[in-house]
């Protein structure tokens, strides 16, 4: 029988600021190429633009399970390209998130996603938000 689990809207921003209080003091790599399937997968052939570091707190406190990041530290690029995706990791360096860069319906947003060498870096706003829904299969 198929099931659909659902959050509650408090589930959903626990569960949010869980995962963002992770990011606290950690940091924030734009990179070139594709996106990996799941953030447990290595960066291999995609290149590294520029690396952002979060504040502490790293976000706002969620609601409805979406959380704004707070002011990002700039940062100074170290190549030129198109910036397509992020990874968001803990200040160890451990993988805590993937999205997409861009402009409307993308988690990060930059003035410009064309980045050179060089050139400081400003995030104008990075949202995560937590799934709410799974559909699952389980056979009773």
């Amino acid at each position: 029988m198929a099931t659909t689990q659902r959050l509650s809207n408090w589930a959903a921003s626990t569960a949010a600021n869980r995962v963002c209080e992770t990011l606290d003091s950690g940091w924030l790599d734009l990179y070139t190429g594709l996106q990996p399937l799941s953030p447990d997968v290595p960066v291999t052939n995609q290149m590294r633009l520029v690396r952002l570091r979060f504040s502490r707190p790293a976000f706002v406190g969620a609601v409805a399970g979406g959380a704004r990041a707070n002011p990002i530290s700039p940062g100074v690029a170290i190549a030129t390209g198109g910036a397509r995706w992020f990874r968001a990791t803990a200040e160890s360096g451990a993988p805590v998130f993937d999205g997409s860069v861009g402009d409307a319906g993308a988690n990060l947003k930059l003035s410009n996603a064309i980045i050179v060498e060089g050139a400081t870096v400003v995030v104008n706003s990075l949202t995560y938000t937590q799934q709410r829904s799974t559909n699952e299969v389980s056979y009773t």
